[in-house]
């Protein structure tokens, strides 16, 4: 129910009148109040406001006495007052999809009421409302549910109740587990992980709010469990073509094992390998699938002994159906023999030294050339090799060959093959982008024989090639970039096209684009997203291959042809639709189009190019404005954006301003095309600015969002100084703390701006843990501020009282791909007093306000600030999330991780040999290798390994100083930290 704003006591009285009639008494306690002789009354359902759901009819009562020329607005009518006094009533349906007030207008005065339009909520379990837990966990693995609102601003969290406990909610009040928390339309998953999964009978509910009407509703929807067969017990059963032996490959070395594995009535499995003595042994690469997985068949397991391989499959205890089922396992293995190749008697008859050698070959052009607007140059490598395990590729900084010793390994995308490394037979080509001269490297390994074998085995089975690629720059000098901003942005894919096809032929889905065997149409009706008419930017996103060329023509039912496209460009990068031949132009400019109007999409093709395309995007109001409609039921509208560039690597948001001057950040990427929903309260003017990496130039663009002025009631009372006329009741009142007149209407406003202001994150005096990869003790730093805002055209601002009570508090929401829940702070409260803005763009900021959180991880993340948000808020003009959040992105780094590396001997003779220790203490992942001469090349991830991990390794001979390294490379940021250890060779004196 909405609340009104100032205290007024209103009550009507019924009473009988002569018997018959209905009199109704208004009676009013006010600060200043203006007493009238007729008598005027207008109910609806009985009171001033009724809150319906949409299309629900309401019940208007009048009374009127002492007055003439009396009606009702919205279709109502005329009312009879020849007689009085009168009365009536009439059942009516509201206008759709908005709130409304019905007006009782007489010559003497008037009377109001209100009909609110209340959220309308949607609920729904995709999965079924009706669903069946089995005896393996049991619960359900995962419950989806979706909701979706008209008229809503926000919702709640959503919360459940079990079958077993009714009455008990239980909030699921974490923003990790939802998409779109807190929205007006969203998804939140229970699936074990952050919220527990189900198991019984639940009702789940959501409460959805209208905060520019104070409507509310809540909805549930229940879950209906039924229980299947009780948990029997696990089964394993085990099996392998290759039982109860296998050969050896005579060239690679390994006996490769098939085996396949079916388990039944368990909820994970481990996997382990035992030699013929029965010693536990390292997993044989190939051995082991998911834990989760209850079948599985594993090929090429590499084994070089008779193996037993063992599976282990268990339930946990669980609860089903009310009865608990204790732990159980089971155990089973097989034994698989290994012999040596067919026709090798014995082991000295295996001569591997005098195998087929491995070998390598990179086929690669000596220069490239720049690309003049990303400053990078694509490259394609083939690599060829034979007779290896397989081969790593890498990368590093140098325009020599004899500067790769000492280069800067980088990571390359297209090219580095680490873990995994890539095949060692074949030929492949790679493609990537060079920004840098670059040296690559290709090192190829039979592992069996660098494993096992002797010297002369390992020289045979290892090889390895570099080359050198030089970047210049480029000859060609690329186009201004071009920057387009649009609102009321329409796009069609692939498949949206062909659903809302009315006609043509030709084109057919290839999947990805359409495209033509010879010529071909497509008709289209195009949709307004305000079902109005704009004009309109049309862009292109199509296919221009090296083999043929494509005539594109564009035109609309009433402006006829509008553009023509011929993509024809023998220069082109492939013959092949890919990123690299795929482009977007702008094929029509300043088109009037109506909503529904046909739209025409024609093609003919010569050569081998087929017409492909996949996208059409209209946008309005480039460096102009549009004009949209308000949606005054729920106090905003949803305007959907656009942004195109050319000639451009990347886009950045210019902020929002809206029509008071004050802004907000509404994009925080940097694609260099993208659409958008943003929601819109007022004129707003959205820009981005759009550049490129190869030389910085840039280019920008805005469009303005215009919507209608509010309906403004002109007040025909005179209204003093103090004094504002109250909304709900029409009457002058003294102006309550925090309120001022309006300016034009003179109803009472609420006098300050609260804003948020960018917060920052501070580790000045944050401690770090570096086991676990955290800071605590960091310091989130707001500060409140005070606007100006403009009514009418004009500007105003108030002062904000000491001991307002302003709630603020932060919420650092963490990189998605860490899976953390977000870290919010208490509400704090800021007491002390604002002076009121004199200037617009220029708000009065509060001290710098700090809160304190613990346990915040590395990464990028987001820090939000959020002010007067806490539902006990203090009156401001612009209370809405978007205008009291600020959001911005902060970069935490990985902080130094526990290691070390070490050696027994600093100082050796030549041909000695020296032990490596190493130790890595961290509980995130980090991939790191140990390096060095005489052998050493060691790989491992620490959440493989686990915390606190220690190793070592006995280098073979060794003839020259030596560095050894341990580098760790957290692979979320690409963070590389490094340890070195160097042994000193004694020099060699010959004495003379």
């Amino acid at each position: 129910m909405k609340s009104k704003l100032f205290s007024f006591q209103v009550t009507k009285l019924l009473t009988a009148v002569f018997g018959v009639v209905t009199l109704f008494l208004w009676v009013v306690s006010a600060q200043v109040a203006h007493a009238l002789t007729p008598v005027l009354i207008l109910t609806v359902n009985g009171g001033n406001t009724a809150e319906i759901v949409n299309g629900t009819p309401i019940t208007l009562e009048w009374y009127i006495d002492d007055a003439q020329g009396c009606y009702i607005n919205n279709g109502v009518g005329d009312i009879d007052t020849s007689v009085l006094p009168v009365s009536g009533s009439i059942t009516v349906v509201p206008p759709a999809d908005t709130d409304t007030s019905y007006v009782l207008t007489c010559t003497q005065g008037t009377d109001s009421v209100e009909v609110l339009i209340e959220p309308e909520i949607t609920m729904e379990l995709p999965e079924g409302t009706d669903r069946t837990i089995w005896g393996i966990t049991g619960t359900l693995s995962s419950v989806i549910v979706q909701w979706d609102t008209q008229y809503a601003t926000r919702c709640s969290y959503v919360w459940y109740e079990t079958e077993s406990n009714p009455g008990v909610p239980v909030v699921a009040n974490v923003s990790s587990g939802y998409t779109g928390p807190l929205g007006t339309t969203g998804i939140v998953v229970f699936d074990g992980t952050p919220f527990d999964r189900i198991t019984e009978t639940t009702t789940f509910y959501i409460t959805c709010y209208n905060d520019a009407n104070g409507t509310e509703s809540t909805q549930s929807i229940t879950l209906n469990i039924t229980y299947g067969t009780p948990p029997a017990d696990p089964t394993i059963d085990i099996w392998s073509p290759d039982y109860p032996t296998v050969y050896q490959d005579y060239l690679y070395g390994y006996a490769y094992v098939d085996i396949g594995f079916e388990a039944e009535s368990v909820y994970r499995c481990n996997y382990a390998a035992y030699d013929e003595d029965g010693v536990k042994i390292k997993t044989p690469t190939g051995w082991g699938v998911p834990s989760w997985y209850k079948s599985g068949y594993m090929e090429d397991i590499e084994i070089i002994a008779t193996t037993t391989f063992e599976i282990s499959c268990f339930r946990e205890e669980i609860v089903f159906n009310g009865v608990t089922y204790p732990y159980v396992s089971t155990t089973t293995s097989i034994t698989i023999g290994v012999a040596l190749p067919p026709g090798v008697n014995s082991v000295t008859e295996w001569d591997r030294a005098s195998l087929p050698p491995v070998t390598v070959d990179i086929s690669a052009p000596a220069q490239v050339e720049r690309d003049p607007i990303t400053g990078e140059a694509w490259v394609e490598v083939q690599v060829d090799r034979d007779n290896a395990s397989y081969c790593w590729l890498r990368a590093f900084y140098g325009s020599t060959l004899a500067e790769m010793g000492h280069a800067t390994y980088y990571v390359l995308p297209g090219w580095e093959h680490l873990d995994p490394p890539i095949s060692g037979e074949g030929n492949d080509t790679f493609g990537f982008f060079l920004s840098s001269d670059t040296v690559l490297d290709v090192e190829c390994m039979r592992e069996y024989d660098f494993l096992y074998g002797t010297a002369e085995e390992r020289d045979n089975g290892m090889d390895s090639e570099s080359v050198v690629i030089e970047v210049l720059d480029s000859a060609v000098v690329a186009d201004q970039p071009q920057t387009y901003m649009y609102a009321n942005a329409v796009s069609y894919d692939v498949d949206e096209l062909q659903a809302v096809q009315v006609g043509g032929g030709g084109f057919y889905d290839d999947g990805t684009y359409l495209a033509v065997t010879s010529m071909g149409e497509i008709l289209f009706p195009f949709s307004h997203p305000f079902d109005g008419s704009d004009r309109y930017n049309i862009h292109f996103t199509y296919c221009d291959e090296n083999d043929g060329a494509s005539t594109f023509e564009f035109s609309t039912e009433k402006s006829g042809l509008i553009g023509t496209l011929v993509a024809d460009s023998p220069d082109s990068p492939s013959a092949e639709c890919n990123s690299g031949t795929l482009k977007t132009a702008l094929v029509a400019s300043d088109v009037p189009l109506d909503d529904g109007e046909i739209v025409t999409i024609a093609c003919e093709r010569e050569g081998s190019e087929f017409c492909r395309f996949s996208n059409i995007y209209f946008g309005a109001g480039d460096g102009a404005s549009v004009d949209v409609p308000f949606n005054k039921a729920i106090g905003f509208v949803t305007v959907p954006l656009m942004w195109i560039s050319e000639e451009t690597t990347y886009c950045a948001e210019i902020p929002a301003v809206r029509e008071d001057g004050s802004s907000y950040s509404w994009y925080s990427g940097s694609s260099a095309m993208g659409l958008l929903d943003a929601d819109v309260s007022t004129s707003t003017a959205f820009g981005m600015m759009c550049g490129r990496t190869a030389d910085s130039v840039s280019d920008e663009s805005t469009v303005l969002v215009k919507l209608p002025p509010p309906d403004a009631l002109v007040a025909e009372t005179v209204v003093s100084v103090g004094e504002c006329i109250d909304p709900e009741t029409d009457l002058v009142v003294d102006a309550p703390d925090g309120f001022i007149a309006d300016p034009d209407t003179g109803y009472c406003i609420e006098a300050v701006d609260l804003v948020s202001a960018s917060p920052a994150v501070s580790l000045a005096a944050a401690t770090e843990d570096p086991v676990n990869g955290v800071y605590n003790d960091v310091d989130i730093l707001m500060v409140i501020e005070n606007a100006m805002h403009q009514i009418g055209g004009i500007w105003f601002g108030g002062e904000l009282p000491t001991d307002s009570h302003v709630s603020y508090k932060a919420i650092l929401t963490l990189m998605p791909s860490l899976g953390l829940s977000d870290i919010e702070t208490e509400v704090d409260y800021f007491n002390g007093s604002l002076t009121a803005p004199v200037t617009p763009g220029a708000p009065v900021q509060s001290p710098t306000l700090a809160q304190t959180v613990d346990e915040v991880p590395f990464g990028s993340h987001t820090v939000c600030s959020q002010v007067n948000l806490d539902g006990d808020t203090f009156p401001e003009s612009n209370p809405d999330t978007a205008n009291n959040t600020s959001c911005t992105t902060v970069n935490i780094p990985v902080p130094h991780p526990m290691m070390d590396i070490s050696v027994d001997k600093l100082l050796i003779r030549r041909s000695q040999s020296v032990t490596i220790d190493w130790d890595v203490d961290a509980t995130y992942s980090l991939n790191c290798t140990v390096s060095g001469a005489g052998g050493l090349n060691e790989s491992f991830n620490t959440l493989d390994v686990g915390p606190s991990y220690t190793d070592s390794f006995t280098t073979g001979i060794l003839t020259s100083t030596s560095v050894f390294e341990l580098r760790c490379i957290e692979p979320l940021t690409n963070t590389s930290f490094v340890e070195q250890v160097r042994v000193e060779m004694v020099p060699e004196v010959t004495e003379v």
